[in-house]
């Protein structure tokens, strides 16, 4: 049994596969499709694109350049429709903000460029959410059922392997490999658990 320490993708996001964004003219971005807006009881505006993003307060210039993102174009012709209401120094924080949180996303070929995309972090790191899930047993459970049923002499990748524990049924249900890959901090638990089961990890 090998299985990859769950900080690998931490590693090959800085390393090989993720790059910071760059604000360059040629650079094209639209607004996610995944977006979500919500409008708290007091009525404030909250967003974000992922639920491992913090949600961010939108004011009616966010909206403006979410707006003017609705298509995918450059960050100068996106200037060029809201410079009556912003100045290029403000315009260029708030890009810089909702590309950061993968609000704005960059565009290749018609299409989201995913090589780009930043690791998240934060909100799946706190260990009470992995508690409540952990003693779930109606979902662990159901979990172990598919996963001893499916993965018997296969190869298995869990991507967000949170504490380990879906990799560590996967091993105990026959898999030859196990692949683990957590993008946050919670990995080094992760990885603290597949140490006292005994397996190998691979550090990076």
């Amino acid at each position: 049994m090998v299985c990859l320490p769950p900080r690998l993708w931490t590693v090959l996001a800085g390393n090989l596969l993720l790059r910071t964004h760059h604000l360059m003219a040629q650079t094209q971005y639209w607004t996610s499709r995944g977006l979500i807006i919500h409008v708290e009881p007091d009525g404030s505006i909250v967003a974000n694109a992922s639920m491992s993003r913090p949600s961010i307060p939108m004011n009616a210039e966010h909206l403006l350049l979410l707006h003017a993102f609705k298509a995918a174009k450059g960050p100068e012709q996106a200037f060029d429709e809201v410079a009556p209401r912003m100045s290029r120094e403000f315009f260029e924080r708030l890009l810089a903000e909702l590309v950061e949180l993968d609000i704005l996303v960059p565009v290749v070929n018609g299409g989201v460029d995913a090589t780009q995309f930043l690791p998240a972090s934060g909100l799946w790191t706190d260990l009470c959410e992995h508690y409540e899930m952990l003693r779930d047993t109606v979902r662990v459970n159901s979990y172990k059922s598919a996963i001893f049923q499916n993965v018997r002499g296969k190869v298995v990748a869990e991507i967000g392997a949170g504490t380990g524990i879906l990799s560590i049924l996967a091993a105990q249900a026959g898999a030859t490999k196990v692949y683990a890959i957590e993008e946050t901090e919670l990995g080094s638990l992760a990885e603290e658990m597949f140490r006292a089961k005994r397996w190998t990890t691979a550090s990076p």
